[in-house]
């Protein structure tokens, strides 16, 4: 494929400024990327569009069943599985399978013909779901704002999550501690069971007093 027209920037036959990109084209030529989650199952999502011209700049309308191909982060260029599919006013679109959306990272797709001058568009897979109204369907955010069971009766491990950091240190601020000369007894939500100890001594001065490492209950 001849890579030495773009359509997404033409220079008046003037020698003139370009014109003002069309909506939604970057600076510089390229189209903002089409956005994809890599697990997307739903195939209409999976739709990129192709916005075609011939040499003369007008809409290219004979390019249905075209051959598309993708290039996943810049690497060597691929037959997409489907064709162009469209062709009203120049407007395709091809859709990928779940396998050529596999990879995160910015891919690039292209498509030129005898009739159609090359048009080049990015796609951008990523890790989140921008169709989905929790979170972007991020697990780390989803944990992050979900509520949190309270550990069972036990001494922290020494290598908690943040879910458990946070679990330990919100149980001692809220629920019921017994404190004497020699420990601290943090009790469960009904406050009839002790679910983990603070060891607390001192010296015979009582200038010095020592926390150990936490306990389980009772």
């Amino acid at each position: 494929m001849s890579t030495a027209r773009f359509t997404a920037v033409l220079v008046s036959e003037g020698g003139g400024p370009p014109p003002p990109p069309a909506s939604g084209v970057a600076p510089g030529g390229w189209e903002w990327p089409v956005i994809i989650y890599t697990f997307e199952n739903t195939a209409v999502r999976r739709r990129v569009p192709f916005f075609l011209v011939d040499e003369d700049g007008d809409p290219a309308t004979a390019e249905n069943d075209g051959q598309p191909q993708i290039s996943k982060n810049w690497g060597s260029w691929v037959n997409t599985t489907n064709k162009l599919v469209g062709g009203t006013n120049g407007g395709y679109y091809v859709e990928l399978t779940t396998s050529e959306i596999d990879t995160l990272g910015v891919h690039r797709l292209r498509y030129a013909s005898a009739n159609a001058s090359e048009r080049q568009v990015l796609i951008q897979v990523v890790a989140y779901d921008l169709y989905n109204a929790s979170y972007l369907g991020v697990t780390a955010l989803a944990t992050m704002y979900s509520t949190i069971s309270p550990p069972s009766q036990g001494a922290p491990p020494s290598a908690a999550t943040i879910a458990q950091i946070l679990s330990y240190l919100y149980l001692y601020w809220r629920n019921k501690v017994i404190v004497t000369g020699t420990v601290a007894s943090v009790y469960n939500d009904a406050g009839d069971t002790v679910l983990f100890k603070l060891p607390l001594s001192a010296d015979s001065e009582q200038t010095t007093f020592t926390k150990d490492e936490i306990v389980t209950g009772p």
